[in-house]
């Protein structure tokens, strides 16, 4: 099944309709204006008949809007941050180095092993590790890294130039794949 890029709150709202089997926004918007301006023969009384629709389209509307808030506090809260820019790591650092500065998050903390992907249109490839060096007062953390692929030598080139197009394709996750806990790491992540 192919998963849908949702960009604005309207299509997310959409996407939890769909997503409850509920019926699209625009027929409950009739259904609520049939129910509210119909009166029955002049009367003043809103048979049961009326009431039942109103209360399940307003049940559907609740459920929607759980599953909306649910998904949205999951996104927001499990998201990896961006990457701001590139900078300089100093120290004793080994040529090579790469610092990069993301967006506050609290899934990082110091000294957190880092694995570093870029990513294309379907694939994900890991193009580098490292670690936090730093959390600021700001909460900006501080990632030093070292690549692993000779491959993606453009794409870091292009990262040290804090060439935009790039950057905001670069994916910092809190975690290190397998191969390199068991000490197939680049040379000088052994150091």
């Amino acid at each position: 099944m192919k998963k849908q890029q949702v960009n604005s709150f309207y299509d997310e709202l959409r996407e939890s309709f769909r997503r409850i089997g509920a019926i699209p926004i625009p027929l409950i918007a009739l259904t609520l204006w049939f129910v509210a301006f119909y009166k029955p023969e002049n009367k003043f009384e809103i048979d049961i008949k009326y009431i039942l629709p109103t209360f399940v389209v307003l049940f559907i509307i609740i459920l929607a809007l759980s599953n909306l808030t649910r998904r949205l506090y999951a996104r927001v809260m499990y998201k990896l941050p961006r990457v701001l820019r590139y900078y300089q790591p100093q120290g004793s650092y080994p040529v090579g180095t790469i610092g990069l500065i993301l967006e506050a998050s609290d899934l990082y903390a110091f000294h957190t092993s880092v694995a570093i992907y870029y990513k294309e249109e379907v694939y994900e490839p890991l193009i580098g590790v490292g670690h936090v060096e730093n959390v600021s007062d700001k909460g900006l953390i501080q990632v030093v890294g070292w690549p692993t692929e000779i491959a993606y030598k453009e794409v870091w080139e292009r990262v040290c130039q804090n060439d935009t197009l790039y950057l905001k394709n670069i994916s910092v996750k809190p975690s290190v794949p397998k191969e390199f806990l068991r000490g197939v790491t680049h040379e000088s992540y052994n150091k």
